[in-house]
């Protein structure tokens, strides 16, 4: 997805956020665990150890998986700011599986000055199931 800037007038409600298709490494997931202090669980670095929670392979923190649902707003509109972004994860996010990050406008209205634009966010695999959905709002800035 090429970065542009997006300005609150040009956003309508209903207009589709660009997709964002990924592909996380096991070596990513791995990582970020380790950077969080997670590596003492399992589930997010050794894979007999998430196959005996019933796991394919191992799986994404949580927290990883809400910044791959940032990352489709930051990338959509990298000039506005992420103002609040909460997450249901509905299935476990894992490596080494065709993954898209999506949204939707949902609202847009102006607060204490702020354009701000509401947006429903989720991780589909390619199967079209949602393993994590959410909800966002983003500050555009004005063309103005």
């Amino acid at each position: 997805m090429a970065k542009r800037e997006v300005f609150f007038e040009d956003i309508d409600v209903a207009d589709e956020i660009p997709t964002l298709p990924f592909r996380l490494t096991k070596e990513q997931v791995r990582h970020y665990a380790a950077l969080c202090g997670l590596a003492e669980m399992g589930r997010f670095t050794d894979e007999e150890e998430a196959r005996k929670e019933g796991h394919r392979t191992i799986v994404a923190p949580g927290n990883m998986v809400l910044g791959l649902l940032s990352r489709v707003l930051t990338e959509w509109a990298w000039n506005g700011t992420l103002r609040k972004i909460e997450a249901n994860l509905r299935d476990f996010v894992q490596p080494d599986e065709d993954l898209t990050s999506c949204g939707i406008v949902t609202a847009k209205h102006i607060r204490a000055g702020e354009n701000l634009v509401e947006c429903d966010v989720y991780i589909e695999n390619g199967d079209g199931e949602k393993l994590a959905t959410g909800t966002a709002v983003m500050a555009l800035p004005s063309r103005g």
